[in-house]
């Protein structure tokens, strides 16, 4: 990923351009201070959601453990066909 520069001179990055949706976590820091929602929506903690170049949520993703104790990819995605490809650590 490189960045572009515009017509009007500006460093445009990969979110600028859109060809990478931009991340916007849910809640996020440390949980100890946010007490009063870890007992009402903790279902909030740790999502992210992937923004389009507009504003508009594509996706939002968050890992959780399931019932047996292994390790979830979770994908809400919105609108647009979304293909998961998983990648060779």
């Amino acid at each position: 990923m490189s960045q572009t520069k515009s017509p009007h001179g500006p460093l445009l990055n990969p979110y600028d351009t859109g060809e990478r949706a931009e991340p916007v976590p849910w809640i996020s820091g440390n949980p100890h201070t946010f007490r009063p929602l870890l007992d009402h929506e903790a279902d909030r903690f740790g999502k992210v959601d992937y923004e389009d170049a507009e504003g508009r949520t594509l996706a939002t993703v968050w890992v959780e453990r399931d019932e047996s104790g292994e390790y979830v990819i979770r994908v809400a995605h919105f609108g647009d066909r979304l293909r998961i490809e998983e990648v060779a650590s």
